[in-house]
């Protein structure tokens, strides 16, 4: 999930969101940086130590595509709830 951390503060910096807004929910995983969120996703929910996490993951996810595609979401709420995953994983280590 840290991985996801990277590309949402990579599209917030670089104000990405009005692009991928005009191309539409429908394009989600199509191409450039959406495409790479949903392939991170597929990896993160196919791992078998995450099935015990999927409802969550599936909820991170719908709450990006809310933010990338209808502004449910303010770029200071995705980043801080996106680097707070990084944050946990950098204390595991």
């Amino acid at each position: 999930m840290s991985w996801i951390d990277e590309t949402v503060s990579h599209i917030v910096t670089h104000n990405l969101q009005p692009k991928i807004r005009e191309e539409g929910r429908e394009s989600y995983g199509q191409k450039g940086y959406t495409h790479a969120l949903k392939r991170i996703f597929e990896v993160i929910k196919s791992d078998p130590k995450n099935i015990t996490n999927l409802d969550e993951i599936v909820k991170a996810e719908r709450k990006l595509k809310d933010y990338l595609y209808d502004g449910k979401f303010s770029d200071d709420e995705m980043l801080s709830c996106w680097g707070k995953y990084t944050e946990n994983y950098m204390n595991e280590l």
